[in-house]
């Protein structure tokens, strides 16, 4: 249990932000029904770097409350390493922020990922994320979303894997 503690100062202080931010917006949420189909594409990397590889993400998205999803990530580099392609498959419940935060949502789950790499020592990570949707018309993406997958330590090396997206949301 105390490699889960073992972080920088910062990183724990921005932990027990989001996580407060996520109580309080659970809390406040409203409900209504909605269900989408949502593909996104992006960048993906090793914990802070992002210009590393890339992301597809396809997902499903019920009463914008909960969303499964399957994702390829391509080859990364991580320092003089190769982290190989890899499949992720998670599940996450989201809520999105009351007043003029109703477009912006946060994320909590598990994911689980194909290999193990020196970018995360096991198969079964945490998911956490934050986006921003709006569904627009034409060719503008309907969201943006950051994600990060990590297995909080309990197992080492762990650095994590950041991806960040846009995406196209199809459906109702």
């Amino acid at each position: 249990m105390k490699t889960i503690f073992n972080n920088k100062r910062k990183t724990k202080i921005a932990i027990v932000a989001f996580l407060t931010l996520l109580f309080v917006w659970f809390c406040t949420e409203d409900s209504y029904a909605d269900s989408r189909t949502l593909t996104e594409f992006g960048v993906a990397g090793p914990n802070h770097k992002f210009d590393r590889g890339y992301s597809l993400y396809v997902t499903q998205r019920w009463n914008n409350k909960w969303n499964v999803g399957l994702g390829l990530l391509s080859e990364m580099e991580y320092y003089d390493q190769t982290v190989s392609n890899n499949m992720v498959l998670f599940g996450q419940r989201l809520v999105y922020g009351p007043g003029i935060f109703k477009d912006v949502g946060l994320g909590i789950g598990v994911a689980y990922l194909g290999n193990t790499s020196v970018t995360n020592g096991s198969h079964l990570n945490y998911m956490l994320s934050m986006e921003y949707f709006k569904i627009r018309k034409g060719i503008i993406p309907d969201y943006i979303v950051y994600r990060h997958m990590s297995n909080a330590g309990t197992k080492r090396p762990n650095p994590g894997i950041d991806a960040i997206s846009i995406g196209y949301a199809f459906g109702k």
